[in-house]
């Protein structure tokens, strides 16, 4: 994984170079620039060190055509200013209580996931070269940074509009997560269509944040009118008292949301603090500024023996439905060959087996299609992974259900 130190060092340089840039400064308002900040009371000294950004890749398309967006420029603050926001940035997640980040697919296009919005030729955006299977993909700096904000206690909900499971797999909670539009690591969350539905207890969850968080990271995401965005424009319009002058500090309910992209949305007029950078940079800048300790390590299933059957069969406090249990206990079998049964979503009751592992070690579940509209729904075989941090949240307890159970499992 790339070194924090490095992608700071790398700022450092460039802010020693800052009178080569030469790209057009944004014409836009202040606001939209650097975000209500510059507004509020005892914060007049950043507007006037807080220079535009810079456009670094220019694009005369929509970065999403058929939603509410803008052309996909690509623009970056200048790395004073970088650096001065990742401090306000700092400062506002200390002064959380209730934080969330909601992350889109710029978060995971440096592990080789393309996204949609990135559509500049000379894209700065941190890109490899798109993997062939996405299911193997690495977790980012900046996946890892958030991870170690719900670590160290700042984090309290991370929403993802992503399907990868890059956050689990970089050491996040499966119960920490809201995987809003559909999961590649859950069977019982298949991925949304654009006209399907949310899963009900998940838009719960979205909507008991939305109204909970003081403040929202809004991370890589071209926040388009997705209805998940309410978590970033709520928590927005709840601070935006405080931008007035003459509010006092003791009236605002909430720090608003921040905004981390390269391209601009149509939400960056009512944003705390508005950021034009590479995700991984302001992670790394953020690490290093809140001395945060990064774990760099794969994830791997902590399972104490005594809850291990035999290989791939565990014991777990859940009823023969899947539900959380105080007084039930069942032997959860995931080895190759065992019936399973969805507990939830739109292939609730779809029966099959589990298939074998991946290389990675996550299980490979064969069941018939889920796809919600699809033709081949309940009819085509298809293959499903369930993440093995599953295994780590259903023996201890965590999740209230467990994605998919065994038919004729063994009650202990």
């Amino acid at each position: 994984m790339e070194n924090i130190n490095e992608y700071c060092s790398d700022i450092d340089e460039l802010e020693k170079k800052a009178g080569e840039w030469k790209g057009k400064r944004m014409d836009a308002p202040e606001i939209e620039m650097h975000g209500g900040i510059v507004m509020m009371k005892g914060k007049e000294s950043l507007r006037d060190s807080w220079q535009a950004p810079r456009l670094v890749a220019f694009s005369n398309e929509e970065a999403r055509p058929g939603y509410a967006t803008k052309k996909a420029h690509e623009y970056e603050d200048e790395p004073h200013v970088l650096k001065s926001k990742v401090k306000e940035l700092a400062r506002l997640i200390t002064a959380s209580q209730n934080l969330c980040a909601y992350t889109g697919a710029g978060i995971s296009t440096s592990s080789g996931i393309g996204d949609y919005a990135s559509k500049a030729k000379e894209t700065v955006a941190l890109q490899k070269k798109r993997l062939k299977n996405p299911y193997l993909a690495k977790p980012t700096l900046a996946h890892r940074v958030i991870t170690a904000l719900y670590h160290s206690g700042n984090l309290k909900r991370w929403v993802q509009q992503n399907h990868d499971g890059l956050p689990q797999k970089a050491g996040l909670p499966q119960e920490a997560l809201n995987e809003i539009h559909g999961a590649w690591f859950d069977p019982s969350n298949p991925v949304v269509p654009m006209s399907g539905s949310l899963r009900g207890d998940l838009f719960d969850d979205l909507q008991k944040w939305t109204k909970k968080a003081d403040l929202c990271m809004a991370l890589g995401t071209s926040l388009c009118g997705m209805n998940a965005d309410q978590l970033v424009t709520k928590t927005a319009h709840r601070a935006m008292s405080a931008w007035d002058k003459r509010i006092k500090k003791s009236a605002q309910k909430s720090l608003g949301s921040v905004i981390v992209s390269l391209q601009q949305t149509q939400y960056d007029n009512i944003c705390t603090l508005r950021i034009y950078a590479k995700l991984d940079v302001v992670m790394a800048l953020l690490a290093k500024e809140m001395g945060l300790t990064i774990d760099t390590h794969m994830y791997e299933p902590n399972v104490p023996k005594e809850l291990i059957v035999r290989p791939d069969v565990f014991i777990v406090p859940y009823d023969e439905n899947g539900n959380l249990s105080k007084n039930t206990k069942t032997h959860w079998n995931l080895m190759k060959g065992a019936k399973i049964k969805v507990t939830d979503g739109p292939g609730t009751g779809y029966e099959g087996i589990v298939s074998g592992k991946n290389e990675d070690g996550h299980y490979i579940c064969t069941l018939p299609n889920q796809r919600e509209g699809s033709i081949s729904q309940g009819k085509v075989l298809s293959k499903y992974m369930l993440g093995s941090w599953w295994v780590e949240s259903a023996i201890n307890g965590n999740a209230p259900k467990l994605p998919v159970v065994n038919i004729n499992e063994i009650k202990t």
